[in-house]
């Protein structure tokens, strides 16, 4: 993956995947670092912006946890399920249930 994103920068399911490697061997600090580059490239894409608010919270930085759940909700609602998926223990939390129920007011 790294030899493919030195040559292709802008390989926005490379960055997934790798981070997503990371993500499941407990790497998440690697995970966040490799979500944050591709973030440089890609602006407004919630399927980076759930699974950095998945793995601010694994990391106990529930601060930035909530800001990029948040700014995710407003740039793609509907791939909330991404989130569901990966980050279950999250998901069904009180925070995030009530930020979702404030959203839905905001629409």
């Amino acid at each position: 993956y790294k030899k493919y994103l030195s040559f292709n920068k802008h390989a926005l399911e490379i960055y997934m995947h790798l981070a997503d490697s990371h993500l499941k061997l407990k790497q998440y600090n690697e995970a966040i670092n490799i979500l944050g580059k591709a973030e440089v490239f890609y602006h407004n894409r919630a399927e980076i912006y759930y699974r950095m608010a998945g793995l601010q919270f694994t990391v106990n930085n529930t601060p930035y946890g909530l800001a990029y759940f948040y700014r995710a909700l407003k740039v793609n609602f509907g791939l909330i399920s991404l989130f569901k998926e990966m980050f279950p223990q999250y998901y069904h939390s009180k925070v995030i249930q009530k930020a979702i129920q404030l959203h839905g007011k905001t629409v």
